[in-house]
């Protein structure tokens, strides 16, 4: 499940992987939280499972990272939900 494609032909997949590895390592670097990824590699991992990943980990906060494209050339920034 590639997710949504950029203008440039980024995919979603790969923009949302590095990020959340980005941010898990300054998380990390803190010295105040373990930053524990669902994925490490292109593997698709439905949503009921990565819940229950954090959730048999006991972990604190789950964050799910997503990446939208919109076909519209003043349209620019990110959303956030």
């Amino acid at each position: 499940d590639p997710g949504a494609t950029a203008a440039n032909g980024a995919l979603e997949k790969n923009i949302t992987l590095k990020l959340a590895k980005e941010l898990a390592q300054k998380l990390e670097d803190t010295g105040e939280y373990r930053a524990i990824l669902t994925r490490e590699n292109d593997v698709f991992i439905k949503l009921s499972e990565r819940v229950k990943f954090a959730r048999d980990r006991n972990a604190d906060l789950f964050v799910s990272i997503h990446a939208d494209s919109i076909s519209r050339e003043n349209v620019k920034g990110v959303s956030i939900y």
